[in-house]
């Protein structure tokens, strides 16, 4: 403990020579968290360590052909990749999913109904949790969903399948045995992020609204002007551009994320 006590002050040098090594803002800014929660150091303390700002332009994942994608053969896992842009599972969520993780939206409003039906009094916040996942599925289209049991964070999900290889998932979901995996093995060297996004993008594309087209519906009180509070604008690499927050709301829903800007950010790519 005592010698725990005295790498304090070893900390900020230890950061910066992270950063030095060039690791990306992303795991300073994670690295900088956990040594201040380990030493009581916090974010406004005049010693905490100012890591470098994260910027869109600088995330490596997916973007850009890697050596990885050599060893790779996008014909011979097709199928893989088809369910992949289908569901937008992350690569966890895909190997732990189960034949008995297909769900219909008819079995879904089932247990909505069954749920709603009781008294508010008699449900255990477990059931109040459980209802307000299972309506969520009525923010989008389609009739087939992958139930997530453990999503990031632990968080339950119903994701909807979508896009022209829907039946193709649906019945290879439906040819595994509940208990069984339905992929027995996911390529390690397959761009999961990259396919989720397209999943994210194409998924945002289904429910945005033309910006035009939604209302100014509030009045800036600095400036007396009216804006859309209905309009999400991106900032850093992206500033300017405009994107609609219900249909972001919808999206990341979808993809297991409560924050909006974490789809702007990470996942709509090519609008």
């Amino acid at each position: 403990c005592t010698t725990l006590k005295s790498a304090k002050k070893y900390v900020n040098e230890w950061l910066q020579a992270r950063t030095d090594q060039g690791l990306s803002a992303w795991t300073i800014q994670l690295e900088a968290k956990a040594m201040g929660k380990l030493y009581g150091i916090s974010p406004d303390d005049e010693n905490y360590f100012k890591p470098p700002k994260r910027n869109r332009e600088d995330i490596k994942r997916s973007r850009g052909v890697r050596v990885r994608d050599k060893h790779f053969s996008k014909t011979n896992n097709d199928e893989l990749i088809r369910f992949c842009k289908g569901t937008g599972l992350r690569r966890r969520e895909l190997s732990e999913l189960r034949g008995k993780d297909l769900v219909t939206r008819e079995q879904i409003e089932a247990e909505i109904s069954r749920l709603e039906s009781r008294p508010a009094a008699e449900l255990t916040p477990g059931d109040t949790k459980r209802l307000g996942m299972l309506q969520d599925t009525r923010l989008f289209e389609g009739d087939y969903f992958t139930h997530v049991r453990s999503g990031k964070g632990g968080r339950e999900r119903l994701s909807p399948i979508i896009g022209l290889d829907s039946a193709q998932i649906i019945e290879r979901m439906q040819n595994t045995p509940g208990e069984e995996k339905v992929w027995q093995h996911v390529h390690k060297s397959a761009d999961i992020h990259g396919y989720r996004a397209e999943y994210a993008t194409a998924m945002y594309k289904a429910h945005a609204r033309p910006i035009e087209e939604i209302p100014y519906d509030r009045v800036n009180k600095g400036s007396g002007r009216k804006y859309q509070s209905e309009v999400y604008i991106c900032r850093k690499d992206e500033a300017g551009r405009k994107l609609d927050k219900a249909a972001m709301l919808v999206c990341s829903k979808a993809l297991g994320h409560n924050r909006i800007s974490v789809v702007a950010d990470n996942y709509i790519r090519g609008l």
